[in-house]
């Protein structure tokens, strides 16, 4: 009886080790995508003044600063969870009690993870646009703007694109972060489990 309820302490202690680890590893591909979406713009705004050494040095400063921050934000999460013996149903649940404190809490880190890199790649989109329109109307010295506005947005609209893309595959994995309970029944789990692994889609296609 002793080393089944061992077993079971360190399998659900696995288990919220690497659902902390699987939450960190997908904020840092979205936060690093941003910082990508940024220097994209900047390189635009600054044309041939952008400092590439310069940049690389502060690359190396926010990457490792973007991974202890995104790992830092969850590291609550394991230290919440307990196990949860059902007799009448004879299975464990892997459940989160948070305080009503730490429940706000965890909910703006999750709507802080998913809002603000998708915000700012969105908007970096645009302000692509904007700046390349407004670089093409210098050199041409054409008064129509708006013409070169929406050649811009013609050329660079699969960016527009993907941005939106990127935000709706990702709701669902959104959404089960909310959820408080884990189950471990093999009730109508294919469900859960398509939603939540469809949400991968977007971290793949960054890496392709």
């Amino acid at each position: 009886h002793i080393s089944s309820t061992m077993n079971k302490n360190f399998l659900v202690l696995n288990c919220t080790m690497m659902d902390m680890f699987l939450k960190s590893f997908l904020a840092m591909v979205d936060w690093l995508y941003t910082c990508v979406a940024i220097e994209r713009v900047w390189t635009i705004y600054k044309e041939t003044k952008f400092n590439k050494k310069q940049s690389l040095k502060l690359a190396k400063r926010i990457t490792p600063a973007i991974c202890l921050f995104t790992l830092g934000s969850y590291i609550h999460d394991p230290i919440f969870r307990h196990q949860l013996e059902d007799a009448d149903e004879q299975r464990t649940w892997c459940i989160v009690r948070y305080s009503p404190s730490m429940k706000v809490f965890s909910s703006a880190i999750n709507l802080l993870h998913f809002l603000v890199p998708r915000s700012i790649n969105l908007i970096s989109v645009v302000a692509i646009i904007i700046l390349l329109a407004r670089q093409k109307f210098k050199v041409t010295g054409r008064k129509d703007q708006q013409k070169h506005l929406w050649t811009q947005f013609k050329q660079h609209k699969h960016y527009l694109l993907s941005s939106v893309i990127l935000i709706v595959v990702a709701i669902p994995r959104l959404v089960i972060s909310f959820m408080t309970k884990c189950m471990t029944s093999a009730r109508h789990p294919w469900l859960y489990l398509t939603a939540y692994f469809f949400s991968f889609v977007s971290p793949l296609l960054i890496f392709i």
